[in-house]
């Protein structure tokens, strides 16, 4: 006993001794590995099970009947997703995550009664490049699980349908699931829903290919259910029963999808459906040929729909039960009826009440026409659903927020883009006056930012910008063809702004020409008659000085 403890105090003063001497002490640390299956272990399993943290478990092609529980930080990596594949013989979770870093890629997880891939409390983690298929609750699903990234997956044929109920998830997010990335992945022919979210915030769904989801009662394409925050943009949505739908949920995103051909039938499919949710945003989607275009239902409130194409579908835009949300920047194209306010369905007669314009701009609504006499790009008259519900201020030309301008001199025409997150019209050219000018409409109090590109064989020099003939400050960027001008309004009623230059395209070629020498040809007659006058007086003087030269001789 007396020897160790002795030991033990020779060894602490050394270590004690090179920490003050500033000596190096190292520790050896084990370089990552790669574990081969079936090379180096028969299963999976058993390959994990060898593998330490921050190694790679290979796994070559073949058929694995396994359910595999991954406990290690690790690398689970398939030779190829199309012929590694993990079968679970129809029963509980197919391939279960339950540490964080783990990355899982290249596998066909099938035939599950659960789920294909599951992660529980888990995140950094990285499922990528995998077909998950045939799994009976879900294919990929995340419980309490944060800050995962789950991209490039092919999913499809999950679920189980019998009469009158339903299951299959394509992705599930849920149990307080968040800031997830769920991106790149095609979803398709799941029984329920190809992504559903759950109790689940801040997550970005972005990039999806989300089709034919197929149960015979309501599939929808991308469910948000009790969810918060979450960001649904840039995807592919089609062929569902029901596109996106958003119930009871607020401050959610829903922006820049393609939502088209959705729907069963006229009173159960839509594109996009709000329903009892509030404060959700629905901005810059493509929304074409569904039974309804957007829905907000059900005691849903404050909730922001604009600059969405919303075209060809049987209705455009539909409130039931509902008030207090704001619609206006969105082009209604051809629907078979453009929007309704209640009262769409027989026993529907709930006075809905909501806002169709912000103030100042409405919506763009095709086949409504009239004066747009002050061209201001707002169409005298409104625009009318019901008695409570009109766009006081319907668009006279589709929203956009890039428009492309002609200005046209001496036969050819030069082309101006405007943009702007305000109402552009009344666009025109003075080539003498230096200038081209439009007016910019916005709500009151708001600021407009706008930005005015201008070919440099139209105009050119130092610019300026007035706004109601008030100089204004600007921010110019030149290349070698433009000149792009950037610049904030800030609204009361329409302002009238003008764009100025020192240097504009000139006037007919030929006939600039000719003025040059029509007044070069002036400078040289004047020039002549100076040169003649001066002789004369020359000759003069010569002439006097000679005659008082004979007078002083005589």
């Amino acid at each position: 006993m007396g020897r160790t403890k002795a030991y033990s105090v020779a060894v602490f003063l050394v270590l004690l001794l090179a920490v003050q001497l500033g000596l190096p002490c190292q520790m050896s640390t084990r370089a990552s590995a790669i574990v081969t299956v079936p090379d180096d272990c028969p299963t999976i399993q058993e390959g994990i099970n060898r593998a330490y943290d921050g190694d790679t478990v290979f796994v070559s092609a073949g058929t694995y009947y396994e359910h595999i529980v991954v406990n290690k930080s690790i690398s689970l990596i398939g030779e190829n997703r199309d012929t590694t594949i993990v079968d679970g013989n129809g029963s509980a979770f197919v391939i279960s995550i339950k540490v964080d870093n783990v990355a899982v890629s290249g596998f066909t997880a099938q035939n599950g009664s659960m789920s294909g891939i599951f992660l529980s409390n888990c995140s950094d983690c990285r499922i990528e490049n995998n077909i998950v298929t045939l799994n009976v609750d879900s294919g990929i699903r995340l419980d309490n699980s944060s800050a995962n990234l789950i991209c490039n997956n092919e999913i499809f044929n999950n679920g189980y349908f019998i009469p009158s109920w339903a299951t299959g998830l394509g992705i599930f997010l849920g149990w307080w699931s968040c800031n997830n990335i769920i991106s790149s992945n095609h979803v398709y022919d799941n029984m329920v829903a190809g992504i559903s979210l759950d109790g689940s915030y801040a997550n970005l769904l972005c990039d999806n290919n989300v089709t034919n989801q197929h149960a015979p009662t309501t599939p929808y394409g991308i469910m948000v259910f009790s969810s918060r925050g979450n960001v649904v943009q840039t995807n592919a949505v089609s062929n569902n029963s029901k596109g996106i739908w958003v119930w009871c949920s607020s401050w959610n995103t829903i922006s820049n999808n393609n939502v088209s051909n959705n729907g069963i039938d006229e009173e159960h499919g839509y594109g996009i459906e709000i329903n009892r949710s509030t404060n959700d945003t629905v901005v810059g989607n493509h929304v074409l040929n569904n039974t309804q275009g957007i829905a907000i239902k059900d005691e849903a409130s404050n909730n922001t729909v604009a600059y969405n194409t919303i075209e060809r579908n049987g209705r455009g835009a539909y409130t039931h039960y509902s008030n207090s949300s704001i619609f206006y920047k969105n082009n209604f194209i051809n629907n078979r009826v453009q929007a309704s306010a209640g009262g769409a369905f027989p026993g529907d007669d709930y006075p809905d009440v909501n806002a169709w314009d912000n103030g100042a701009e409405g919506n763009y609504w095709s086949g409504f026409t009239g004066p747009d006499a002050d061209l201001d790009g707002i169409i005298d008259a409104p625009y009318v659903l019901d008695v409570r519900n009109r766009d006081n201020f319907p668009l006279a030309e589709p929203w956009s927020e890039t428009r492309t301008h002609t200005a046209a001199w001496d036969g050819t025409v030069y082309a101006v883009t405007t943009w702007c997150n305000s109402t552009v019209a009344g666009f025109s050219f003075s080539q003498p006056n230096k200038h081209l000018s439009f007016n910019v409409t916005g709500p009151a109090n708001s600021t407009g930012v706008c930005n005015v590109t201008v070919p440099l064989s139209l105009m050119w020099g130092y610019f300026s910008i007035l706004i109601d003939n008030v100089p204004q400050a600007y921010a110019i960027y030149q290349n070698a063809t433009h000149t792009s001008i950037y610049f904030t309004v800030l609204f009361q009623s329409t302002r009238r702004v003008r764009v100025l230059s020192t240097g504009v395209v000139p006037e007919n070629p030929l006939l600039a020409l000719i003025s040059v020498f029509v007044a070069l040809s002036a400078v040289l007659i004047c020039l002549k008659r100076t040169h003649a006058q001066r002789h004369k007086r020359n000759l003069r003087v010569i002439q006097c000085a000679k005659i008082q030269g004979i007078q002083q001789r005589a």
